[in-house]
């Protein structure tokens, strides 16, 4: 891992922490930076990602116990009230948009011009999941996702919108 990977991954560790202070998601333990895991809510399996819509804090035993188990499954032991449970939920679905975005410009957008929804479309078959519809999102983006558009316009839109979706998780 590069000096630059580590620094982000501090970061991230950092921005997380302080996002969800130092207690167990699962359990509710108190922790220190010690002893305090990073645990992906799609684990690194199943393609998870180490950014701060993938990540929330947990013990070692927490963690350990999961293993590779989906998440809302797992958490069906625990007592989750609605408020945790919906900010888990957004984290989950912003963390897929985002990695659907992420395959549709570095997997698929290799001409100069192309339908941002195609890509989107061609993603979601990778992942192997319906559509996901980003139509709301497309004021904020200013390129019409149905459109033809020049490959720096949607690279730039899809990086901007991931930007949004990091910024709605936290």
């Amino acid at each position: 891992m590069s000096a630059r990977e580590r620094d982000r991954q501090k970061k991230i560790k950092e921005y997380v922490i302080k996002r969800d202070g130092l207690i167990c998601c699962y359990c509710d333990k108190l922790l220190t930076t010690d002893n305090a895991t990073m645990e992906h809510i799609v684990p690194d399996s199943k393609r998870g990602t180490f950014n701060t819509t993938n990540l929330t804090v947990s013990c070692y035993t927490c963690n350990n116990n999961r293993g590779n188990e989906p998440f809302f499954q797992y958490i069906r032991q625990f007592q989750f009230d609605e408020n945790k449970m919906t900010k888990y939920k957004r984290m989950y679905f912003n963390n897929l948009k985002i990695k659907i975005l992420n395959i549709a410009k570095e997997e698929f957008l290799k001409d100069e011009q192309a339908i941002p929804r195609d890509l989107i479309h061609n993603a979601c078959i990778v992942l192997k999941i319906k559509d996901i519809d980003f139509s709301q999102y497309e004021k904020l983006l200013e390129i019409g996702l149905g459109n033809i558009c020049n490959r720096k316009r949607i690279k730039f839109s899809f990086e901007k919108l991931i930007r949004i979706l990091e910024a709605e998780s936290s």
